[in-house]
């Protein structure tokens, strides 16, 4: 794989971290190194795709309009994040260990990430993709309560983010998704965990969260554009879209942890609180 800096112990990889970061982007390549070499783990980063750089042609093979599940117009930068997201579920789908962790190259990793896969190494709860970090856009979630883990909550949920910042998938959960997620149809956040493409997934969360996100610098995806700026036919289609992915979401968190699973779904509070 490009981009390789840390390879992998062969007693100590049972969760390999991957770090997608574009190999021009030399300023968020150096921060992420120092972050993980000083926290002792090994890393790898993996080249992401600039779709900035990508001729429309190119943008139509991979994002053809006709297959669209979105609507906004997608930039270039949200559909070179989502193939760099797909070639890494894809790396990790073909590759040997149980689990991999996925790092986008803006994120700030606690001190206590190591204990935290230590602890997840001996004793995994079950998932079948666990978010590291989470969005800052809701102040509510339904959830479920499932374990504790390194002084930690592991909890499912109903409602899923707008996030791809840091999560681990099982080897299972990334076979799984290879095969439905071959184009690019909407942002990769939204393909994951909106659509439900892959329906039946135990996504569950760190709270509080280990990975924090920074959402003051500046994208690589938007192109500058403002992407949801939308006219009334857009409108329509976005709420056609949302009404189908409400049911989607009901479905999929059934088919994942059970019809009885609905009795023990409650109201969570804001994140950020203990």
């Amino acid at each position: 794989m490009a981009g390789a800096v840390s390879v992998f112990p062969d007693a100590l990889a049972v969760i390999p971290i991957y770090v997608i970061n574009l190999a021009t982007d030399a300023e968020r390549r150096v921060r992420m190194a120092a972050q993980f070499d000083k926290l002792g783990l090994s890393f790898q980063f993996l080249d992401g795709v600039d779709g900035r750089l990508m001729t429309g042609k190119a943008l139509e093979q991979v994002a053809p309009l006709r297959l669209r599940r979105y609507w906004s117009h997608l930039t270039g930068g949200e559909i070179g994040c989502a193939l760099s997201h797909l070639r890494t579920i894809q790396a990790i789908a073909a590759g040997p260990y149980p689990f991999g962790a996925v790092f986008e190259d803006d994120v700030a990793v606690s001190p206590e990430f190591p204990q935290f896969l230590a602890d997840l190494e001996r004793n995994p709860p079950p998932f079948d993709v666990m978010w590291l970090a989470q969005s800052p856009w809701k102040n509510y979630r339904a959830i479920m309560p499932l374990d504790m883990l390194s002084g930690r909550r592991i909890r499912a949920r109903v409602y899923l983010d707008y996030t791809t910042a840091a999560m681990i998938y099982t080897r299972e959960a990334a076979r799984r998704l290879v095969g439905p997620l071959k184009t690019v149809v909407a942002p990769i956040d939204h393909m994951l965990w909106c659509d439900h493409m892959v329906p039946g997934l135990r996504v569950v969360e760190v709270h509080p969260y280990i990975v924090e996100q920074d959402m003051d610098g500046p994208s690589t995806i938007r192109d500058g554009r403002q992407v949801n700026a939308i006219g009334p036919k857009a409108k329509f289609r976005k709420e056609m879209i949302r009404y189908s992915n409400m049911v989607r979401r009901w479905r999929s968190f059934v088919m994942a942890w059970g019809l009885g699973a609905l009795l023990k779904v409650r109201r969570a509070g804001w994140l950020r609180e203990p």
